[in-house]
């Protein structure tokens, strides 16, 4: 089993985007044309920025 951190990342335009602000990632595979998985080594630091909206505007940003 790998050290790495994984994360898995979301992106559907206008409704969900999760994405990475900052770090410095080791590996980045794309799952499909709206999934990526990028992987950080031990240690890193990064941030995960999760965003989502519906018909009315944002209702979830972190």
């Amino acid at each position: 089993m790998s050290d790495l951190t994984r994360v898995q990342l979301l992106w559907l335009q206008g409704r969900i985007e999760n994405r990475i602000r900052f770090g410095h990632t080791v590996r980045e595979v794309r799952l499909d044309p709206y999934r990526r998985e990028v992987s950080f080594a031990p240690g890193s630091v990064f941030a995960f920025v999760r965003w989502s909206s519906n018909d009315y505007g944002t209702v979830l940003s972190r």
